[in-house]
């Protein structure tokens, strides 16, 4: 969506352009008060437009970060899940398995890495 808005961003940002090109007295010397007049309005125009599709695309990166953090906790509580029901996790990791390293990145730029030695305390459980 944020994309979508930021190219009809773009297009009046170019409309803008042309309207304060045309409106330069270096290009066009001979310019009538009238015409003058009826391009600062456009440009105010374009101007609040603008703003308002700032405001725009503001709420609607602020939507999808959101989103990618609901994403993140279903994927979480999923894969928990799974190896819930397969039996296949005990909640304890072994020299050898492959983890991943949590961080606040999101998922998919976390690190991996394999277990190489575990702490067990004084309950005889592998520490964290």
């Amino acid at each position: 969506m944020s994309s979508k808005l930021k190219t009809v961003r773009a297009a009046h940002r170019r409309a803008v352009i042309k309207l304060l090109k045309k409106a330069d007295p270096t290009e066009e010397p001979h310019q009538d008060v009238i015409n003058l007049r009826s391009m600062m309005e456009l440009i105010k125009t374009k101007k609040k437009t603008l703003s308002d599709l700032n405001e725009k695309i503001l709420e609607s990166i602020e939507e999808e970060e959101d989103h990618h953090e609901e994403i993140e906790e279903v994927d979480k509580y999923e894969l928990r899940e799974y190896h819930r029901a397969s039996g296949k996790h005990t909640g304890q990791v072994n020299i050898g398995d492959v983890v991943q390293l949590g961080s606040e990145s999101p998922r998919p730029l976390w690190r991996s890495g394999t277990i190489e030695y575990v702490v067990k305390g004084g309950d005889r459980l592998i520490e964290n």
